[in-house]
């Protein structure tokens, strides 16, 4: 099977068929990465050959828990742009803005934007705790983070960017609720959706919190 044929695949077991554009835009993506990645940490050494298995599966498989109603989301910590760029591309409808503080990310994430032309596609460049006190406060429906960092981290960061009915969708490993445990949140509700994601069959928890208040 090949890498594409795996990605289908992966869609389906998602209850997402791929259509030929949207496996144009990703492998316009893929391109711009293995292009990019010399000069710019996007993904780690060695996963530009596994960018479809590794990083675009992994991206997809928050779809089942989000909304499926048109609506907003933030990817908080873009790099790359996973999960936001993927996200978007399997799902046109819902309006995405990748947040990136890094420069060079920024360039990047600029360049594939506007390559894609996707129309509800947008770099917010600059610091979180910056824009979200200004054009970016209770904005957004979801705020997504696949980057690494602590719950209480991730909380305060993207708190300001909700609006009063969104949530926090963290990306988070199998110890997750251990994790939790030690470092509860107050005034927050908390779910835990364990899954695995297709092709690779890592171990993936997806945590949703939003807040009591």
């Amino acid at each position: 099977m090949t890498s594409q044929e795996e990605l289908v695949a992966a869609g389906r077991e998602l209850g997402v068929e791929l259509l030929s554009s949207q496996l144009h835009h990703l492998g316009i993506y893929e391109r711009q990465i293995q292009a990019w990645a010399p000069r710019v940490n996007l993904v780690s050494k060695g996963d530009t050959r596994h960018l479809r298995s590794r990083h675009f599966t992994d991206s997809i498989s928050v779809l089942p828990y989000l909304p499926k109603a048109r609506h907003s989301l933030l990817d908080l910590g873009s790099g790359g742009g996973f999960p936001g760029i993927p996200i978007k591309i399997v799902r046109p409808d819902i309006q995405v803005t990748l947040l990136e503080s890094g420069r060079m990310k920024g360039l990047f994430l600029t360049q594939v934007v506007k390559l894609l032309d996707l129309e509800g596609l947008f770099v917010w460049k600059g610091r979180a705790e910056q824009i979200s006190e200004g054009t970016g406060i209770n904005t957004q429906d979801v705020v997504v983070c696949r980057a690494v960092g602590s719950f209480s981290l991730l909380w305060q960061l993207a708190k300001p960017f909700l609006k009063p009915t969104g949530r926090l969708l963290a990306f988070k490993g199998p110890k997750a609720q251990e994790e939790w445990e030690s470092e509860p949140i107050e005034n927050v509700s908390v779910t835990f959706y364990p899954t695995s994601v297709p092709i690779t069959g890592r171990a993936r928890i997806f945590v949703e919190i939003c807040s009591n208040l």
